[in-house]
């Protein structure tokens, strides 16, 4: 199982096409806001089947957003917590956003907002950000056996 996990694309559509072209065969593709319209406009120049699965969340930059703020997903036998992180405080600390993926009896959270790349286990919850997708820089999440394998991409540009 491979989760392609991107957030914070501000404008830079290009850079979504790009990541997303170079990791089509992803099982699931993770949205995490701040760019909605780009990445419905990617997934549609790329020409990423219906089928595929989609998370996606709405961003801080997301007003007129129909999506969740925050989803509760599972895959491969992985409970996920996927959010942009503004309503959890990401910028000042990840406390509330590793109780709220625990409290939801999450093992990894998904977040962005920061555009800054993030990876730790605070308290046997997984925190990750793929960093800000307008800079190039992406995350791939493969599940072998129940095991993460957690990665960053970078697209350059």
């Amino acid at each position: 199982m491979k989760i392609l996990v991107m957030s914070d694309s501000h404008g830079k559509v290009g850079l979504l096409e790009d990541i997303i072209n170079d990791n089509m065969n992803a099982d699931i593709i993770a949205f995490l806001g701040d760019g909605e319209r780009d990445f419905f406009r990617a997934m549609r120049d790329c020409r990423v089947p219906d089928d595929k699965e989609i998370w996606q969340v709405q961003g801080n930059c997301d007003p007129l957003s129909r999506e969740e703020v925050t989803l509760i997903k599972e895959a491969a036998g992985i409970r996920f917590y996927v959010t942009h992180g503004f309503e959890q405080a990401v910028k000042w600390g990840l406390e509330k956003l590793s109780y709220k993926a625990e409290e939801q009896g999450c093992q990894i959270a998904l977040f962005g907002h920061t555009h800054s790349r993030h990876l730790s286990n605070n308290g046997g919850v997984f925190l990750f950000n793929p960093g800000s997708a307008a800079s190039g820089s992406y995350g791939v999440i493969n599940i072998v056996n129940g095991q993460l394998d957690i990665t960053f991409g970078q697209i350059d540009f």
